[in-house]
């Protein structure tokens, strides 16, 4: 008789933000990624045990064990540490195994220029508007840093596994992503970014980088076998081969 049943390993997410409300829900439907970037901060504020148990627990059920969660919404910007802890603890519960990206970036909040470039662009009172709603000041690159490796040694464990989250090329400054290299390679710990999501990211990070993004990545330390890469969807073959050449994921 033909097999009714099939025996395979658990699939594998390695890129995921644990999300409770599918961007869908919110109209984030087929945009263009900069439009649904903007549209995806209007997501509700929730429970963040909820938020997170709902979508550990959705990926569970689809036959999923191990999920990459680069946690870059934060419900409460202020109180990112107790949230992590929530994700730690759901994942335990559920009994998938998770990375945890914390998400880490210092420039260009708006989009792909300085904030302040951005704002003198807009008429004055929507200004203050998106500086009031969307601008904070950033922790310096080495307090980032410190909060992964407290969490490290707070959280690591058979199921959960915390790593340095910078957001991408375009949100982190140059002495944030050495720091973050330098200390990868110091303790073993992992590293997991956004990599050229876009035809405009390929395009300001060409402008930005004398068309050799990839070769600045390499040039701070980052490319090497404890970096994983979400997205990519926008490699030349030479960066794909330096990638490989690094042993990148």
């Amino acid at each position: 008789a033909a097999a009714t049943h099939w025996i395979t390993p658990p699939l594998a997410n390695a890129h995921d933000h644990a999300r409770g409300v599918r961007p869908t829900s919110l109209g984030a439907f087929d945009l263009p990624l900069e439009m649904w970037l903007a549209v995806m901060t209007g997501a509700p504020v929730a429970d963040p045990w909820l938020v997170v148990a709902n979508a550990l627990g959705r990926q569970a059920l689809s036959g999923c064990g191990a999920i990459m969660v680069h946690y870059t919404r934060p419900q409460d910007p202020a109180r990112v540490p107790a949230e992590l802890r929530e994700v730690a603890r759901a994942a335990r519960a559920i009994g998938v195994r998770v990375a945890i990206a914390v998400a880490m970036r210092d420039v260009n909040a708006l989009g792909y220029a300085p904030d302040e470039a951005i704002l003198a662009g807009l008429p004055g009172e929507v200004a203050e508007a998106v500086r009031a709603r969307l601008l904070r000041a950033p922790a310096p690159p080495a307090e980032q840093v410190r909060l992964v490796e407290d969490l490290a040694a707070e959280l690591d464990d058979p199921l959960v596994d915390v790593q340095y989250g910078p957001y991408g090329l375009e949100w982190c400054s140059a002495p944030m992503l050495r720091l973050i290299a330098e200390r990868s390679a110091l303790t073993g710990r992992r590293v997991h970014m956004h990599l050229l999501e876009s035809p405009i990211q390929r395009e300001w990070l060409d402008a930005a980088f004398g068309g050799q993004p990839l070769r600045a990545l390499d040039g701070f330390g980052l490319l090497s076998p404890r970096l994983s890469v979400a997205h990519a969807a926008h490699l030349r073959p030479d960066e794909m081969e330096l990638l490989a050449a690094r042993g990148v994921a």
